[in-house]
């Protein structure tokens, strides 16, 4: 009896080591292409249905990449991170939008005290939207690590990134964006922390007195802004 006890707590022990919390779940994206079924299934499975999925899930829930996939390219935006969500780009994996024919922000979080994404490693291109093109913390808490914002574009403000919540870059670059009013790379009106990050050669199309209120090329701060060694 002591010897099926001992064995049965040494399971456990294991089962609880390598899977984290009961609540927590894992959804490894192998898929490059943007499909859209209902599930992720293991083994068979983008990163549209990851998202998907870990919204439902429970707890909090990781994101990761198949060795192969390396670039996704969209055809919409990914459904809104709703939970709390952790994406692992491992070796750097390049999220596209499709600005040259359509409108749409990559990535968009909302709901304040659950919406709760992490980035890293990630690199997010080609969005397009009126505010936010690559992304659009709304109310909510982004973490942003070691990543690339280049390349996006907003009709309105923030091209790269709109934070509107709770938001932390570090160790990334916002590169390249533009926007047509304010904050070509960065647009805050909530709380953010830039900590060893570049925010360069971003635009506002018209940074003067041109159009009233456009400003910003770089970052344009109506919030809580803390930059530390960028």
């Amino acid at each position: 009896m002591r010897k099926e006890f001992s064995a049965v707590c040494l399971l456990l022990t294991s089962f609880l080591l390598f899977s984290g919390t009961a609540n927590a779940a894992v959804f490894t994206v192998t898929r490059s292409d943007d499909r859209n079924n209902a599930t992720c299934i293991l083994g068979d499975c983008s990163l549209r249905e990851a998202v998907k999925a870990a919204n439902l899930a429970a707890g909090s829930d990781m994101i990761n990449f198949n060795a192969g996939v390396t670039s996704i390219q969209l055809t919409s935006a990914l459904p809104d991170i709703t939970s709390v969500i952790s994406i692992q780009g491992g070796s750097g994996v390049t999220v596209a939008g499709d600005k040259a024919n359509s409108t749409f922000r990559p990535f968009h979080v909302i709901i304040a005290g659950v919406g709760n994404l992490t980035l890293d490693k990630m690199t997010v291109v080609d969005g397009k939207e009126f505010v936010g093109g690559g992304i659009w913390n709304q109310g909510a808490t982004t973490t942003i690590t070691n990543c690339t914002f280049s390349g996006n574009e907003a009709t309105g403000d923030a091209g790269g990134v709109y934070n509107t919540g709770t938001m932390t870059i570090s160790n990334s670059v916002i590169n390249v964006n533009s926007a047509v009013f304010k904050g070509g790379g960065i647009a805050n009106g909530g709380t953010l922390t830039i900590t060893e990050s570049t925010v360069g050669f971003n635009s506002s199309d018209q940074p003067t007195s041109t159009l009233a209120g456009s400003s910003g090329g770089g970052i344009h701060n109506v919030g809580f802004l803390t930059v530390i060694r960028s």
